[in-house]
């Protein structure tokens, strides 16, 4: 840790972003996640005087824009950005290894293997995948892949704090959620169907040739940042280096706006509380 981490300065974007398609989520009675700065506030976000809350006054829709190839398929986004972070090997962190141990024991605790598949959540999720014309068996959505690892073997891998306490958010809520860095992505955004022949470019895998059956989300400059909801790309990567984020859940027709919504805000949260914890060692 460098000189001068007390003094650092965390912006997190409160004005949720979303953009719902026709035919968007279900409703269920479960109270709403809240939104507002105050209300995240009462929930702890802001203890230290560290963290200061900045409102996007840009206009919603900004970020990240739906194309109309897709508007049919019941899909809608959940997105907040969080600036200043600081990335580092969450190893070393016990705030990370605590959360990520007790998410793993949760879910250990509510869920087997067997039973997975029965979850209204991830039948949701798989049910798109069906409609896409895709088996979810070979292709998992990605908070599903993550649940099953935590269930099979007891354990997630440890990448770094903003990865690992995404995905922490992704398995209590069993919501699949994409973290980019913003300065490697060019907005506006754009949730669309790819293009035949369209390459992707996998975290930890060699390069995809997409067909017009996937859904993407793509940068201005034509870069594939993920394949949905499934995979992200390595061009837009978190790293040590990345100081600025952007938190995107997805979520499907069958899973409700309240649970999409609250999987942004927990990741949001915990990454930023995790920022704070390296800051005040």
């Amino acid at each position: 840790m460098g000189p001068g981490v007390k003094n650092k300065t965390f912006s997190l974007r409160t004005s949720l972003h979303s953009r719902e398609l026709s035919e968007g989520p279900s409703r269920s009675t479960r109270r709403p996640a809240p939104t507002s700065a105050a209300d995240l506030r009462r929930q702890g976000l802001a203890k230290s005087k560290n963290l200061n809350f900045v409102p996007d006054e840009s206009s919603e829709g900004a970020m990240i824009e739906i194309g109309e190839d897709v508007r049919s398929l019941g899909i809608f986004l959940k997105w907040t950005s969080l600036e200043g972070v600081e990335v580092y090997d969450s190893r070393f962190s016990e705030y990370v290894v605590r959360a990520v141990r007790e998410a793993v024991e949760e879910i250990r605790s509510s869920l087997t293997l067997e039973g997975l598949k029965d979850n209204p959540v991830i039948r949701a999720y798989r049910d798109f995948y069906w409609r896409l014309g895709i088996d979810p068996t070979k292709t998992r959505p990605s908070s599903e892949a993550l649940v099953r690892r935590a269930l099979r073997s007891g354990s997630i891998p440890l990448i770094n704090n903003v990865v690992d306490l995404g995905n922490v958010a992704s398995i209590k809520t069993m919501v699949p959620i994409g973290i980019y860095d913003l300065d490697k992505a060019t907005p506006p955004l754009t949730l669309r169907r790819a293009r035949t022949g369209e390459l992707f470019h996998p975290i930890g895998g060699s390069p995809e040739v997409l067909s017009d059956r996937d859904v993407v989300l793509a940068d201005s400059g034509g870069v594939v940042m993920h394949v949905f909801p499934h995979r992200d790309s390595v061009h837009t990567m978190v790293t040590k280096e990345t100081k600025r984020i952007l938190i995107v859940a997805c979520g499907v027709r069958g899973v409700s706006e309240e649970r999409v919504q609250e999987a942004v805000e927990l990741a949001s949260k915990l990454i930023a509380e995790s920022c704070k914890a390296r800051a005040r060692v």
